[in-house]
């Protein structure tokens, strides 16, 4: 068989094209409620507000990204899923946050 013959009608390609560019509006979206998780998160106190809230969200979304990955794969069961995330998102804030909210009770 010719390899034309295994390739797509010219036709096709714009609606390849297409649906490639839906799961990026999915993504604007996801990224834009951990934008807002992100704010609130500054709004707390939890942290100061020059955290580029832009980077901490889009690292929420990786994180729980993941989670959702392995829960699919049933690599974590609900619980597990809940825990991982929480534990994910707990960690990206302490990391960020000032030492009396990081460490309390420790001097420094």
């Amino acid at each position: 068989m010719r390899a034309s013959r295994l390739l797509p009608p010219a036709h096709a390609v714009p609606a390849r094209r297409a649906r490639r560019r839906a799961p990026a509006a999915v993504i604007v979206q996801s990224l834009h409620r951990w934008m807002r998780t992100a704010q609130a998160v500054v709004r707390q106190g939890l942290l100061h507000n020059s955290i580029d809230t832009g980077m901490l969200a889009r690292q929420l979304m990786i994180n729980f990204i993941g989670v959702l990955d392995l829960w699919i794969h049933q690599e974590l069961d609900d619980d597990g899923f809940r825990a991982q995330s929480l534990y994910g998102f707990t960690l990206l804030v302490l990391a960020n946050a000032p030492k009396k909210l990081a460490a309390p009770g420790r001097a420094g």
